[in-house]
């Protein structure tokens, strides 16, 4: 599961996903969860990730993204099962629009 943070720096986030409770993506601690929930219902890989370029601190986006997954692996994301893709790693950032214009 590969899910990107967009930005660990909240102010960023709340900046580029909004602050309108009705949209589920403008709520950082759930999206932060997003991994903690996919464990619980069984998935087997997690893949933290930032935009990056939304933040001018790259530095803390990547240690941040770093320290999430140091949580995931102290909260159970290990390798314990058969499953070829299993464990916790940061995910290469991406920094370019996922969806070139035509």
């Amino acid at each position: 599961m590969c899910t990107f943070q967009e930005a660990y720096s909240r102010r960023v986030y709340a900046k580029f996903m909004g602050q309108d409770a009705q949209n589920p993506r403008s709520d950082y601690e759930r999206r932060l969860a997003n991994f903690d929930r996919a464990r619980r219902a069984g998935v087997h890989a997690a893949n933290p990730g930032v935009l990056v370029g939304l933040s001018a601190d790259v530095a803390f986006e990547m240690m941040a993204a770093i320290l999430h997954v140091r949580h995931l692996l102290a909260t159970g994301w290990r390798c314990t099962s058969r499953h070829r893709a299993c464990g916790a790693s940061p995910a290469a950032p991406r920094t370019s629009p996922a969806v070139r214009p035509a």
